[in-house]
């Protein structure tokens, strides 16, 4: 229970001031308990600002797959979750994401790969779906499809998406 309130309450610190600016101290002045009591639940920053990466991936994984079970359709499913990851990122401040890629890149490579592998087995999983319901063309390449969406929803990417190996 504690622990789940310093996550959200250095999760609302983090993007409204971005992760260096915000100190362990900090975080613990506005719990109203000492630095030495969060060290007793977290075992540092980068666990901490892991822990808050993974429950926000955590919820998004749980928001999205409601989505998908409640979308009428393919192309609804679509625009819910295309809805839903826009209203999220709108969340993330500049400065945040600079940090986390910056001064936490173990953690931002991690989460950054996970969520690449998340999407684009969502992008494969909305494409058959729309390809049985007659709203996709039957022609249409999944796997090459499915690599070529992300790349206009995070045009930060490093180009890894299309590696030889993967065709």
């Amino acid at each position: 229970m504690f622990t789940q309130q310093v996550i959200e309450k250095a999760e609302e610190l983090f993007l409204c001031y971005g992760i260096r600016s915000v100190s362990m101290d900090d975080i613990a002045r506005e719990l109203g308990v000492s630095k030495k009591t969060l060290y007793q639940h977290l075992d540092n920053k980068s666990d901490l600002v892991k822990q808050i990466i993974q429950k926000k991936a955590e919820e998004d994984v749980r928001v999205i797959s409601q989505k998908q079970t409640e979308a009428a359709n393919a192309i609804a499913e679509l625009l819910s979750v295309a809805g839903y990851l826009i209203e999220q990122l709108r969340k993330l401040t500049p400065t945040f994401r600079y940090d986390l890629e910056k001064y936490y890149r173990e953690v931002h490579e991690e989460i950054d790969s996970q969520h690449a592998a998340f999407f684009l087995a969502l992008t494969e999983a909305n494409l058959k779906r729309g390809i049985q319901e007659g709203l996709y063309r039957q022609d249409l390449n999944i796997s090459i499809t499915a690599k070529v969406i992300p790349i206009y929803s995070q045009p930060n990417r490093k180009g890894s998406i299309f590696s030889y190996r993967g065709f």
